[in-house]
């Protein structure tokens, strides 16, 4: 009888201990599983992210977003300050005055000046085909660089200051040592330049077309940069735009510029200046924008590459002098000072 009583006080205990492991046990395994599961969703979700940024950063810009916009927004405030010390040391720099070239267009809320062999063409392209449609008769009339696309293009936007106050100011520049090689490829070896007659009388070569000449010797590059050194010496000035110096032509100190792009970096720089111009606008419309601009008669990346393909740019300077070399350097030193490109063409990229 007490022993029946005894069993009679455990069973109890018994059976809550048993209900009391069920449920704990129940508990933890979906607790277990509902992590797992978890995990098991979330790394999928990391791989799709990385894989849209890479993706998006050639098709769109929606991904390159806030990353871009710091890291441009530092580079360039670093530029636009490193320009300002030069222009308060250099009364030359300060006395150059605001540029006839600075172009408002309004619809994108920006004034933009234009560097001739700076993408001049893919920006009046851009601008022909998103707020001038009456300049889009010309986009199919390559003949003589684009000039009747530039001129409808120029004709048709405003210069004067006062309506540039509530526009961001732009000015792309480019590397001066890339940019000589290119217009030597496409201006000279292909047009044989107009503008350029001088130097053919200078080493009596005859400039023909480049139709009539396939047998006649073209300037050499050396020849070309003599000629820039002998003119460009005296006053800078003289030189024709697609090879005077970037800095005399868009007014560093006078400007009032508030963002520099450069054509090394045209792809992240035009992002950059858009979404700076128009802080709401959609990333549809931002991807829709770059497929016009990059997709224009003149792409960028051609005339990036006009210095670089068939030959590295450096070895067009194989061969120059020193002396010559240093009469270049002492005509571009402010393009090259102002913003950050190398003082000779074959100093090794750091």
């Amino acid at each position: 009888m007490k022993l029946h009583l005894k069993y009679k006080c455990i069973l109890p205990s018994a059976i809550f201990l048993l209900l009391t492991y069920y449920i704990y046990s129940q508990y933890f395994a979906a607790s277990f599983k509902h992590t797992s599961h978890r995990k098991s969703q979330k790394q999928p979700v990391a791989e799709a992210t990385s894989y849209s940024k890479l993706s998006k950063l050639n098709k769109s810009i929606g991904s390159q977003g806030s990353d871009l916009m710091s890291i441009k927004s530092e580079n360039n405030a670093n530029t636009l300050k490193k320009i300002s010390w030069y222009c308060e040391s250099d009364a030359h720099l300060r006395e150059l005055p605001i540029p006839t070239r600075m172009y408002n267009i309004p619809f994108h809320n920006l004034s933009l000046t234009l560097i001739a062999k700076v993408a001049s063409t893919s920006w009046v392209a851009f601008l022909a085909q998103t707020s001038l449609s009456q300049c889009m008769v010309h986009l199919d009339k390559p003949s003589v660089g684009y000039a009747s696309l530039h001129q409808c293009v120029k004709a048709n936007l405003d210069t004067s200051s006062d309506n540039r106050r509530d526009n961001i100011r732009v000015v792309f520049v480019r590397d001066p040592w890339k940019r000589l090689v290119s217009v030597y490829k496409d201006k000279i070896v292909k047009q044989r330049f107009v503008q350029a007659a001088s130097c053919y009388t200078r080493w009596n070569i005859s400039r023909e077309s480049n139709a009539e000449s396939k047998n006649n010797p073209n300037l050499s590059f050396i020849q070309f940069l003599t000629c820039i050194s002998e003119l460009g010496r005296n006053n800078p000035n003289w030189l024709d735009p697609h090879y005077r110096p970037q800095y005399l032509m868009h007014g560093p100190c006078s400007a009032g510029y508030t963002h520099i792009g450069k054509l090394e970096d045209i792809s992240n720089d035009f992002v950059y200046i858009m979404k700076s111009a128009q802080p709401s606008i959609s990333d549809k419309k931002l991807a829709e924008y770059k497929n016009i601009f990059f997709g224009g008669p003149r792409r960028p990346w051609e005339v990036i590459n006009d210095g670089e393909k068939s030959k590295k740019y450096q070895q067009y300077y194989a061969d120059v002098s020193n002396d010559l070399m240093a009469q270049l350097q002492d005509i571009y030193k402010w393009d090259v000072m102002l913003y950050g490109y190398k003082l000779h063409p074959l100093t090794p990229v750091s």
